[in-house]
């Protein structure tokens, strides 16, 4: 069934920084803009397989622009349900996993600014009794397809994306002293829109 952007993750808290790699793909992941998205995760810990990942109370995964990994996530999923009874083979077989954190369609509609693709920094955080953990961070890209999913969001510098303060500016002449002031096409009628403050809604139209 075609559902979610599949993605498979092994992390290990002895080599957070090793390259991560989609183990459906053998690929660095790749993220569908505008596609939800599915993580599974493995977790292991100086290469090996953990049978008892109790001692963890939550994973988070979070989605950052690559060049600035210390500002806040674009995007962000916790999850506290972790499978203990999860088989090495059940991992290598691509049926089973520890944890899964999904994105919905409009959380990965990031920002793209008209660009065909993104580079991205995925980190996976473990939180403990003995503090957070990070137990993977590595390189991730976002792609444009063009697909119906993929509208862009407009940003700054596009000639669809207005500033707050373009907004008003543009809304100001329709306003008179809190009312709503429309005018008829052939400027023959105009009609005032405004409420009282005890609630009475004012709709006059006039002729001009």
């Amino acid at each position: 069934m075609i559902d979610r952007n599949r993605i498979r993750l092994k992390v290990d808290d002895g080599w957070p920084y090793d390259q991560l790699v989609n183990e459906l793909s053998n690929t660095s992941p790749e993220l569908p803009r505008g596609r939800a998205a599915r993580f599974e995760i493995g977790i292991f810990s100086g290469g090996e397989w953990q049978t008892d990942v109790s001692d963890i109370t939550s994973l988070t995964l979070e989605i950052k622009t690559r060049s600035a990994k210390t500002t806040a996530p674009l995007a962000s999923g916790t999850t506290g349900v972790l499978a203990a009874d999860v088989s090495v083979n059940e991992w290598n077989n691509k049926t089973n996993q520890h944890a899964v954190i999904e994105f919905t369609s409009a959380e990965m509609a990031l920002a793209m600014s008209g660009a065909e693709s993104i580079d991205l920094w995925i980190v996976i955080t473990a939180e403990t009794a003995s503090g957070s953990i990070t137990l993977a961070a590595g390189n991730a890209t976002m792609i444009e397809d063009g697909g119906l999913s993929s509208a862009d969001t407009p940003g700054p510098g596009d000639p669809q994306y207005f500033t707050k303060e373009q907004i008003i500016a543009m809304l100001a002449p329709l306003l008179s002293n809190g009312d709503v002031i429309i005018d008829s096409p052939g400027a023959v009628f105009r009609r005032r829109l405004s409420i009282t403050d005890d609630g009475q809604l004012i709709d006059v139209p006039t002729r001009l």
